[in-house]
Parts: C-alpha cells; structure tokens; sequence
C-alpha cells in the first residue's frame, strides 16, 4: 500500500512539473509572439510614417494617373500634373496639367495590367462608379450653372456623352440638331467624347474631394472602390484601421483646417482694421 502512494505521489509531483514546464513554454511563446508583434507594429508605423511623407512631398510636384471605371471598364482615364493646373490650355475648357486619354489610347490598357495602367505616374487613382453612390453631392456647378448631381453622373456613364450634354446641358431638345452639332463637335476635336465625360468626372470627383466627403474616400479603399497603385504602408494602414477610427481621425484633420483657416482669416481682418487708421492718417489733406 505504502508503494502505491508513494508511486501516486511521484505521478502527482511529475505531472504537476509537466504542466508548470509546459505552461512555461507558452507563456514563453507568447512572450516571443508579443515582442515580434511589437516589433512589427514598429516596422510598420516606421513605412507609413516614410510613405506618408513620401506622399506629402510628391502628391503635389509628380503626375498622377486617374481611372474613372464601371462594370470592370475604364471610362475615363487621364494624367493630372499638378504643376501645371494653373496654365490655361488655348481653345479648351481643361488646363495643361490635365491630359483626357483617347478611346483608342485606353482600348491598349487593362485594369489587369495595373503596372501597365500606372505607367511612369507616381500614383494611380481607380475610382469605381459604385463609390459615388456613397457621396452626397445635390448640384455641381457646370459651365456657370448649378446642375444637379444626377445629370453630371450620367454625363460620366452616358454610352454617348455628346448627345447627353447638348440634350441635358444645352438644352438642345432636337435629336437632328443634336446629331449635326455633335458631327461639328467631333470634327473641331475628334476626342470631344471622351473630352466631355472627362470633364464631368474631374467635376464630380472635385466635389468628392470636399472635406465633408473625405470620409468617404478611406471607406472606399477599405471596400475596395477605390484603389491607390501602387499599395504601399499607408494604403495598407487604411484598411486595416477601423472605420470609426480612421473617421474620428479625418474630422480632427478636417477640424484643425478649418480652425487655422479661421486664424488666418481673423488675422488678416484684424491686420486690415489695423491698417485703415495709417491710411486714413497719411491721406492728402
């Protein structure tokens, strides 16, 4: 009897030792998982911290390439050089830092082929037609007029955007008159098609970049609407951030903007108020 205990003692004691050296084994490997993660973590913030840089110095000196796509197709494609927006293209409604590409241009480019589609650009905008449906945008000034939203949008997806311009912007109800004036159209400028829906776009697209929507722009890239190429940290860090997060974190932005805004604003006035006794002072009597 005292030999059974004795056994059973030992069995308690070892399986005791067992489970103490097993429990230390995960607690040490849990111990190595969470330094690797916390070294990840700071790899990681370390690349979107260099690609958010990279971004800011860039964004507004190098070219960028924007597709505008539906249903798998590329609607719209065109070259942005920001350096150049401010130069007036002579008899054209787009500056010269803005290039629409042909049919035949965009007929050779595949959203397949996403190198190929970015070309030498320093970035590539792919804007989904699924992701302005979560924009609220109500009217959008074309050629001095407010026009509603919806008839822009349908200038973007319009199979044949000239009749749909001289129908739903000029006016033009005739479909002869219509017909005849688009022929004109396309003997003046042969790309006036694209020309048109590319205009329509960069407008719609314009509104989508005001600060309230811009919210929208990170749902986007986490739903895949739209899609920055190439994805580096920062495109990354958008999706895996939470929504909310990300949100609280674009109305900060959004807020301090508009607070410095308001600064400089209340210092201009205030400069001016300063001003107007010197001049009033120095007047000729």
């Amino acid at each position: 009897m005292m030999i059974v205990e004795i056994l059973l003692a030992v069995f308690v004691i070892l399986s005791v030792l067992i489970v103490i050296k097993f429990l230390h084994q995960i607690v040490k490997a849990l111990f190595l998982i969470g330094a690797l993660l916390s070294v990840m973590i700071i790899i990681f913030g370390v690349f979107v911290f260099l690609d958010a840089k990279d971004l800011k110095d860039h964004i507004t000196t190098s070219p960028s390439r924007i597709a505008y796509t539906s249903g798998g197709n590329i609607l719209v494609l065109l070259d942005l050089d920001p350096t150049k927006l401010n130069v007036q293209r002579p008899n054209s409604d787009l500056p010269e830092g803005i290039t629409v590409f042909t049919k035949q241009q965009m007929g050779t480019m595949s959203l397949t082929d996403l190198t190929g589609l970015r070309g030498n650009a320093y970035k590539l905008f792919i804007f989904d037609d699924a992701y302005f449906d979560t924009l609220s945008i109500s009217t959008i000034s074309f050629q001095g007029s407010e026009v509603p939203a919806s008839t822009v949008r349908n200038l973007m997806r319009s199979p044949d955007p000239i009749i749909a311009y001289l129908r739903d912007i000029k006016g033009v109800a005739d479909p002869k008159v219509q017909e005849a004036t688009k022929q004109q159209m396309l003997v003046v400028d042969p790309n006036s098609e694209q020309n048109i829906r590319g205009i329509a776009f960069l407008l719609y697209f314009s509104e989508s970049m005001k600060p309230a929507n811009l919210p929208s722009l990170f749902t986007g890239v986490r739903s895949g609407t739209v899609q920055i190429e190439p994805q580096t940290a920062i495109v990354e860090a958008f999706k895996i951030t939470p929504a909310g997060l990300v949100r609280f974190a674009v109305d900060k932005v959004i807020s301090q903007g508009q607070n410095a805004l308001d600064q400089v604003k209340a210092q201009a006035e205030q400069q001016k108020t300063q001003d107007q006794p010197q001049t009033q002072g120095t007047a000729a009597p």
